[in-house]
């Protein structure tokens, strides 16, 4: 797979070159015009990666080749060069450019260009009868315009739709520079309530979940050890040791009745709500995403009016979540043999 993408090229400067003369054309005006190579090089970051002016080299895709590269300057915003090399490059390829590698040989053998990028997860849930494409360069071209996911906790959909995220920009970069000092990910990871709990160092709240192994869930719906045990009394089910136990609640809500919380039925959801059922939509994502704010009930004995009732402060927030941190979990548990908790002046 060659570095400059000559039909790539010409998508952004037009028909009006001839493929012969794109090279030449990206050294004399492209690079100042903020046309790139190629999916996995973007000039002006690289330039400003490099330190370099676009006016004192000819061409910043050979300067990256030649120097960029080995000195581990990220090609591309979402090309971390570093972690790529510690991850997956031996002493004997230190002078081979990790993104050289990555197109050669890394992306064919599952290798992750990024932390937030699942390589082999994005191939597996998009690319199935297309393996000899690249899923990272997929995702680039055009798998973000068609809302595919990077990775099981980061929704482009949703997140481009929550935060306004423009057209033309790529939302998991967005996420990574800047954005995820104030922004979720997915609308089960509460980056607030993460932080709270651990410290993030100077990685985003996503990367630190996925790749350090804390221990502490990102969702405060999602009780680890409740699903754990649920999951692990399915016959021939086991959880995976390497993968973070939301992800897997995720993965395996698709196929399994497993609840997500002592306190989140889905049956009870799915039984009280027809609507819901015939949406589709998992019922739990349905509670996270637009029932909580419906005040919709998630279990029999949580009532949102209640918990609003027990803390006005709250309206406006997720009454499940407030309930949580108010300790009404165990008061509920142990009321679980008794009468039903009711609305106020309700039959």
């Amino acid at each position: 797979m060659e570095l400059f993408d000559s039909h790539w090229y010409a998508s952004q400067v037009g028909d009006g070159i001839r493929s012969a003369d794109m090279i030449m054309h990206y050294r004399r005006a492209g690079k100042f015009r903020g046309f790139n190579p190629s999916p996995y090089f973007d000039t002006n970051w690289y330039a400003n990666a490099a330190n370099i002016a676009l006016s004192q080299v000819e061409s910043p895709i050979d300067h990256f080749i030649e120097f960029g590269g080995i000195s581990l300057c990220d090609p591309h915003p979402l090309f971390n060069a570093r972690w790529y090399k510690w991850n997956y490059m031996g002493a004997e390829e230190s002078s081979i450019p990790p993104l050289m590698h990555y197109i050669t040989v890394g992306w064919r053998q599952g290798a992750k260009p990024h932390p937030l990028f699942w390589s082999n997860w994005y191939r597996k849930k998009y690319l199935s009868d297309d393996s000899d494409t690249d899923p990272f360069y997929h995702f680039l071209v055009e798998g973000e315009r068609r809302n595919y996911d990077p990775n099981p906790l980061f929704s482009v959909r949703w997140y481009r739709s929550k935060y306004y995220v423009p057209s033309l920009e790529n939302s998991l970069k967005n996420y990574i520079y800047g954005g995820h000092e104030t922004r979720d990910p997915h609308f089960m990871f509460n980056s607030t309530y993460y932080r709270s709990a651990v410290s993030c160092d100077n990685v985003s709240p996503l990367e630190h979940y996925l790749t350090r192994r804390t221990g502490v869930d990102p969702c405060t719906l999602f009780d680890a050890e409740y699903f754990s045990e649920q999951y692990n009394s399915i016959p021939g089910a086991k959880l995976e040791d390497d993968l973070p136990l939301l992800v897997q609640y995720i993965e395996s809500s698709r196929y399994c009745d497993i609840d997500p919380h002592p306190l989140f039925s889905k049956r009870y959801y799915f039984g009280r709500y027809s609507d819901v059922r015939a949406s589709g939509i998992e019922p739990f994502e349905h509670y996270m995403r637009f029932g909580f704010f419906e005040k919709r009930q998630p279990h029999p004995l949580l009532d949102p009016d209640h918990c609003l009732d027990l803390c006005p402060a709250a309206r406006g927030r997720n009454p499940h979540i407030r309930s949580l941190t108010m300790g009404l979990v165990r008061i509920l548990l142990r009321a679980a043999h008794g009468p039903r908790i009711r609305r106020r002046g309700g039959g």
